[in-house]
């Protein structure tokens, strides 16, 4: 996650999701007669991220993202919107990133000027840790006033009320 990974009981957030490309390319043929490939085999191509709510008392918003293609060693990025319960009890959850994407498996040069390439797709499920707390909010229902003009004292009557999900003390 980038940014926090805590989550506020009731409301709606922007959850950023970065992926990373940790291949890494060990071996470079370098030959005369060898045609060069365009595609690089640790090179995650068409990368697809979804996130789920698996048990956690969230509802994800969003569909999966496409985020292009992620080079190795480099990162791409998806945003999920996040509505947790109201209710939610605060507590630690792991959520699922499911992450499909293809990359070249093999490359065989046919002839002196063309090449077969051979992608596969692969299809992966990260847990991502997630924590919902609780919190006290104190939301105005209704104001009045009794007896208030200007250069004098009153009194200002409020309502209050915890839509929150943690009780409020003092």
């Amino acid at each position: 996650v980038t940014g926090t990974n805590e989550l506020i009981s009731g409301q709606t957030v922007p959850l950023q999701v970065t992926v990373q490309n940790s291949g890494l390319i060990d071996t470079k043929f370098s030959q005369a007669g060898l045609v060069e490939r365009t595609d690089l085999p640790n090179t995650a191509k068409t990368v697809s991220v979804g996130l789920g709510a698996d048990n956690a008392p969230l509802t994800v918003q969003s569909d999966p993202q496409m985020i292009g293609d992620i080079l190795g060693g480099a990162s791409g990025q998806a945003k999920f919107n996040v509505k947790v319960e109201a209710d939610a009890p605060s507590g630690t959850y792991t959520l699922p990133v499911s992450v499909n994407y293809t990359y070249l498996e093999s490359a065989e040069q046919v002839g002196t000027d063309s090449v077969n390439y051979n992608y596969v797709t692969k299809s992966l499920v990260i847990p991502l840790t997630v924590t919902i707390r609780s919190e006290v909010i104190v939301d105005v229902q209704k104001i009045s006033a009794e007896q208030l003009n200007v250069g004098t004292e009153g009194y200002l009557n409020l309502t209050l009320q915890n839509t929150g999900n943690e009780n409020g003390k003092n």
